[in-house]
C-alpha cells in the first residue's frame, strides 16, 4: 500500500525477536495488530482501507464475520463503517448456547471473514467453514497482513479468495528501508519463513 507498512512499523506492531505463532510455528518477526487497535487514528485509517476494499469488490452488503479474537475489532469497525450486519465465529466453549457463530445470520448472504493477520490460514478456514455451514452463499476472507505462509493457497482450496492490504514481504522491505533491520537480518528471516532470500 505504500504508507501502511511504515505506519505498522512506527506503531510498534512489527516486532523482531522469537515468537510462537497461533499456527504453532516459531518466527523471528511478529505482527501484533493489538498495538494498532490502541491507536484510534491508525485503527480508523486501516478500518477505512479494509472497508473500501470490500466496496471495490462488490461486497457492500455482506455479513462481516470476525475471527475470534483478533478479527473481531476489525469486523466491528467495518460493520459500523459500511452498515453491515456483524457476526463472529468461535469454537464452542462447552457452556451457554454452544453456537459457533454469534451475531447476525449469514444464511443466503455473502460473508466476509475478517482477521488481522493470516499465516497458514487455519483460523480463517475455520471461520469460512462455519459461515458456509450456516448457509452463506459465498465466502471471502480479508486480512490486514498476509504473512505469505500458505493461507492464500489453503483458502483457495476451499474456494475462498483472500484479500490483504499488505504482505509481510512488503513490511520487511520497508523495515530494511527504514534501517530497522539490516540486509543480513532480512535474509535470515526470509530464509526462515519462505525457504530462500530474495535475490
Amino acid at each position: 500500500m505504500g504508507w501502511l507498512e511504515g505506519e505498522l512499523i512506527r506503531s510498534g506492531a512489527v516486532l523482531f525477536g522469537e515468537f510462537r505463532l497461533t499456527s504453532g510455528g516459531v518466527s523471528h518477526v511478529y505482527v501484533d495488530m493489538r498495538k494498532v487497535i490502541g491507536d484510534p487514528r491508525l485503527f480508523r485509517l486501516i478500518s477505512l482501507e479494509l472497508s473500501h476494499r470490500l466496496l471495490d469488490i462488490g461486497c457492500g452488503d455482506c455479513v462481516a464475520v470476525g475471527v475470534a479474537t483478533g478479527g473481531v475489532p476489525w469486523a466491528s469497525a467495518i460493520a459500523l463503517e459500511l452498515g453491515l450486519p456483524l457476526a463472529y465465529a468461535r469454537h464452542p466453549k462447552g457452556h451457554g448456547t454452544e453456537r459457533d457463530l454469534e451475531g447476525a445470520e449469514v444464511s443466503s448472504r455473502g460473508a466476509v471473514v475478517i482477521d488481522d493477520v493470516a499465516t497458514t490460514g487455519g483460523s480463517l478456514a475455520f471461520a469460512a467453514k462455519v459461515a458456509k455451514s450456516h448457509g452463506a452463499r459465498e465466502v471471502i476472507a480479508e486480512v490486514i497482513v498476509d504473512r505469505g505462509q500458505g493461507a492464500r493457497e489453503a483458502l483457495e482450496q476451499m474456494g475462498v479468495r483472500l484479500l490483504s492490504l499488505t504482505t509481510l514481504r512488503d513490511i520487511l522491505s520497508e523495515a530494511l528501508r527504514l534501517k530497522v533491520i539490516d540486509e543480513a537480518r532480512l535474509r535470515s528471516i526470509e530464509e526462515e519463513l519462505w525457504g530462500q532470500a530474495r535475490p
